[in-house]
C-alpha cells in the first residue's frame, strides 16, 4: 500500500466510524496536528492504525496461506 492509499483508508475508517481526526487524536492522547502529520507522511505505526480501526468499529485481519493451500486468518488486536 502506498502512503496515499493508507491515508485514504484511515480517512474512510474515521468517516465510517463517525469520528473526526480531532476526536480520534484526543482518544489516542495526541494532538490533531500530530495525528494528521503522521497520516499524511505515512508514519502511522501499526499499533496506531489498529487503534484507529478499532475505535471506528473495524476488525483487522492478517491472512496467510498454509502448506495445504488453505487460508488462515488471525485477528490483529
Amino acid at each position: 500500500m502506498t502512503d496515499a492509499e493508507i491515508y485514504r483508508q484511515i480517512k474512510i475508517m474515521l468517516l465510517d466510524g463517525g469520528l473526526s481526526e480531532a476526536g480520534a487524536a484526543e482518544k489516542m492522547g495526541m494532538t490533531k496536528q500530530n495525528l494528521n502529520r503522521k497520516i499524511r507522511s505515512g508514519t502511522v505505526r501499526l499499533s496506531e492504525f489498529l487503534q484507529i480501526a478499532h475505535m471506528a468499529g473495524y476488525k483487522v485481519y492478517a491472512e496467510r496461506t498454509n502448506e495445504a493451500g488453505e487460508a488462515e486468518r488471525t485477528e490483529l488486536k
